[in-house]
């Protein structure tokens, strides 16, 4: 495994912070679902479902339902340094 440089391993860090942010806030506005719906869940635990705007290359666009760009492999990144798998949810806006 090759080592990152200073400004690769902000950058995996500087997302890694605002995605974990991101599942601070899911599970306190989910805090009032039911257990099977909520983060907590342990079979979806490591599952990080999200979306990008679909045009906006180059730092991210889906092409052919696929998520590429930039932020693909920052995600790229997380997935082999981390457990989290993530889900592309796709989308055919920003909105």
């Amino acid at each position: 495994m090759r080592r990152l440089s200073w400004l690769e391993f902000s950058s995996v860090l500087l997302v890694t912070l605002l995605i974990f942010i991101n599942l601070i806030n899911t599970k306190h506005a989910s805090a009032s679902l039911p257990q099977s719906q909520s983060f907590t869940n342990s079979k979806n635990r490591n599952i990080i479902r999200y979306c990008v705007d679909p045009d906006w290359l180059p730092y991210e666009a889906i092409i052919d339902g696929r998520h590429t760009g930039i932020s693909s492999d920052y995600l790229a990144l997380l997935t082999d340094y981390t457990d989290f798998t993530f889900v592309l949810v796709p989308t055919s806006s920003w909105r």
